[in-house]
């Protein structure tokens, strides 16, 4: 016999929850599998950062050193990287900071700094330190 009005019924779910609210586990073992996952990530991206930081902090030094004086060679051999990681190291400080600066998007900020000559740096150092200072992960 068919129903001819609606009928209510209810079921209770149960599932294992591991902290992330998409995230309905049907059993505990998979929970517990989701969470160490969770903490490897953790871990993993405090690394990333550290090292994230310690190069940040290298590009910075090599750069200053340039615009005072060295040349990429000697800032390159003083910090254990080849001459063009140094270049490099040099046009990236100097883009997050211009675009820091500026406000500008990142293709912007590529356009005025990439591959700049270092005796423009070296011409008005008060502006290209400002720069160094200002970079950070943008």
């Amino acid at each position: 016999m068919e129903n001819k009005y609606p009928v209510k019924s209810t079921y209770t779910v149960e599932y294992w929850d591991c902290g992330i609210a998409e995230h309905h586990h049907k059993t505990y073992e998979i929970a517990s599998a989701c969470l160490s996952k969770q903490n490897k990530a953790a871990k993993y991206n405090e690394r990333h950062r550290r090292e994230y930081q310690s190069k940040l902090a290298r590009n910075k030094a090599i750069a200053a050193e340039v615009i005072y004086g060295a040349t990429i060679l000697e800032a390159a051999i003083n910090h254990g990287v080849s001459p063009e990681t140094a270049r490099n190291a040099i046009n990236r400080v100097l883009i997050k900071g211009f675009q820091r600066d500026e406000g500008c998007d990142v293709l912007t900020a590529f356009r005025a700094m990439h591959n700049r000559p270092v005796r423009i740096l070296r011409n008005d150092p008060d502006f290209y330190i400002k720069l160094v200072n200002l970079a950070k992960n943008t």
